[in-house]
C-alpha cells in the first residue's frame, strides 16, 4: 500500500506540473482539483462506504473536457466544456453500474458497495435507465444551447434513443450488462465526435 500511495502521489504531481507548465495554470488547477477529488473524496472516502460512490466520484472523471478547453484557450468560464462535463457526469453511473453487474462477484469479493452489490438487479437496472434518460436529455439540450446543428441533433437523438432502449433491454434481461456497457462507450464517443 505504501508503494502504491507513493506511486500515485508521484504520477499525480508529475501530471499536474506537466499540464501547468506545458499549457497554463487554469488547466493545471482543474487537473489538480480533479486528481485531489478522485484520490481523496472518491477513492479514500466514498468507494468503500456508499453504493452511490460512482455518482459523486464520477465528477473527477468528467473533467477532461474542461481541462482540455482550459489548456487550449486558457479560459474556464465558457459554457461548452462544462456542459460536456455534465454529460459525462450523468453518463458515468449507468456505465459503471452496468460493468459492476457484469463483474458482480469481483465487486463482492473486493467488498466494494457498488449499487448492484447492495440492491437487486431490477432496482439497479431502473437506476441505469434513469441515468440513461438524464444523459440523453442533457445531450439533446446541448444542440439548441450551443447551436450545434442538425448533424449533432440527429446523431444524439438516434444514439440516445438506442441507449435508452439498451437500458430497457437490460431491465427486461434481454441483454447482458456488458452489452449496455460497450454501447455506452460508443454512445459517448459519437456524441462528442458529432460536436466536432
Amino acid at each position: 500500500p505504501n508503494h502504491a500511495l507513493l506511486f500515485g502521489i508521484s504520477i499525480s504531481l508529475i501530471g499536474i506540473i506537466l499540464v501547468s507548465l506545458l499549457t497554463n495554470l487554469n488547466a493545471g488547477i482543474i487537473t489538480a482539483l480533479s486528481a485531489l477529488f478522485y484520490t481523496v473524496i472518491y477513492t479514500m472516502v466514498l468507494k468503500r462506504r456508499t453504493p452511490q460512490n460512482i455518482v459523486i466520484g464520477g465528477l473527477a472523471g468528467s473533467t477532461p473536457p474542461a481541462i482540455g478547453w482550459a489548456a487550449a484557450s486558457n479560459e474556464i468560464d465558457v459554457l461548452l466544456p462544462w456542459l460536456m462535463v455534465a454529460t459525462i457526469f450523468l453518463w458515468t453511473p449507468a456505465h459503471f453500474w452496468a460493468l459492476s453487474i457484469d463483474k458482480l462477484n469481483d465487486y463482492k469479493d473486493a467488498n466494494f458497495p457498488m449499487l448492484p452489490t447492495q440492491e437487486s438487479y431490477k432496482r439497479t437496472s431502473i437506476f441505469i435507465g434513469i441515468y440513461s434518460c438524464a444523459t440523453v436529455l442533457t445531450s439533446l439540450l446541448l444542440a439548441p444551447i450551443l447551436q450545434l446543428g442538425m448533424v449533432y441533433l440527429m446523431l444524439s437523438f438516434i444514439f440516445g434513443l438506442y441507449l435508452m432502449y439498451k437500458s430497457y433491454q437490460l431491465y427486461r434481461k434481454q441483454i447482458k450488462a456488458i452489452s449496455y456497457f460497450v454501447f455506452s462507450n460508443t454512445y459517448l464517443a459519437v456524441i462528442f465526435l458529432s460536436m466536432v
